[in-house]
């Protein structure tokens, strides 16, 4: 079990000692729902944090299997017939009007965190500069595969695409273990 997994059993034990220690100890009880408010919030932003990271790595996924699909050697699904699909163009384009999607969602949900650090509001607001350029990237993908230009889309792939992306990656990791720290902190201050 990994220690995120662990640490967020914790936050309904919390609840229920802000809810007992109410009526017995009124500083013990703020100080719990306090650190129950924290725990929730650094678990809304770890969560929003692996949404973000896991849609990266899909529309990243699709842009790859787009491009073997154009170079007529890998198609993700054949007709029964035989015949080449396009399926995963498709598949790639649907991908990513659904990233615009969970891009919206990361700013939504970090603009009304309000206890959200200074520190991490800068590399949020990075990475989504940094997530527009990568729907962008594989716009751009998407019209070249579209146009049956695979060469040019894979390039446009390599060099638009995979470098935004590690950024983004490094970025997300930087913000969720930040997020998983102060939550390790907060718990173990509560023990």
């Amino acid at each position: 079990m990994t220690p995120d997994l662990r640490l967020r059993r914790i936050l309904p034990a919390l609840c229920l000692l802000a809810a007992f220690a109410a009526p017995f100890e009124p500083a013990a009880a703020q100080d719990a729902k306090e650190a129950a408010r924290m725990l929730g919030a650094d678990e809304r932003r770890m969560d929003t944090i692996y949404t973000l990271d896991y849609a990266m790595r899909e529309l990243m996924w699709h842009q790859s299997m787009s491009i073997l699909a154009a170079y007529g050697g890998y198609n993700s699904y054949e007709r029964t017939d035989g015949s080449a699909n396009s399926g995963d163009l498709r598949r790639l384009t649907n991908r990513i009007g659904l990233n615009r999607e969970s891009l919206a969602d990361f700013r939504r949900t970090f603009a009304r965190d309000r206890d959200l650090p200074e520190e991490d509001a800068g590399l949020v607001t990075g990475v989504a500069e940094d997530y527009e350029d990568l729907l962008a990237a594989a716009e751009t993908v998407a019209e070249l595969l579209d146009a049956s230009d695979a060469e040019a889309a894979n390039i446009a792939y390599r060099d638009g695409s995979v470098p935004v992306a590690k950024s983004i990656g490094a970025d997300l990791y930087t913000l969720r273990r930040a997020a998983r720290d102060r939550f390790q902190r907060t718990a173990r201050a509560q023990r």
